[in-house]
């Protein structure tokens, strides 16, 4: 049973020593990628040409962005802080905003409403007094 364990354990080394060569030529690859925006940005930072863009290169670190994308990006954000903002007044004003009153005589209805919270609303009697025709 000894020598089984053994095996199994060499086995299961030589393993971990490929998995750590796979990993280790993915960092480098990744080192590669990064080292190349680097020296890209770079490049472009002291020029006023426009250099070709790297949109087309698949770089899984930060991307090179253009003065107009840069626009951009803090143009929406800006509007989005904006509508958050409005969003969050709306809200504290509908909190703040007292109850609006329901039922008959209440705003929004045919019956004239006092705007008293009783509800109460004229009866034809009383326009009968100021709009009868002598």
């Amino acid at each position: 049973m000894l020598a089984t364990l053994a095996t199994v354990k060499d086995f299961t080394q030589w393993i971990m020593v490929l998995m750590t060569m796979l990993l280790i030529e993915c960092a480098r690859r990744e080192y590669m990628r990064a080292e190349h925006v680097r020296s890209e940005a770079f490049r472009r930072a002291g020029t006023d040409v426009e250099a070709i863009t790297l949109t087309v290169a698949k770089i899984s670190g930060p991307r090179l962005l253009t003065a107009e994308e840069i626009a951009t990006q803090q143009r929406l954000k800006e509007e989005e802080e904006a509508r958050k903002k409005k969003e969050e007044q709306d809200r504290q004003t509908r909190l703040n905003a007292p109850p609006q009153p329901r039922g008959p005589g209440a705003p929004g209805t045919r019956d004239n409403y006092y705007g008293n919270g009783m509800g109460l609303k004229r009866s034809n009697t009383l326009n009968y007094m100021y709009e009868s025709r002598i």
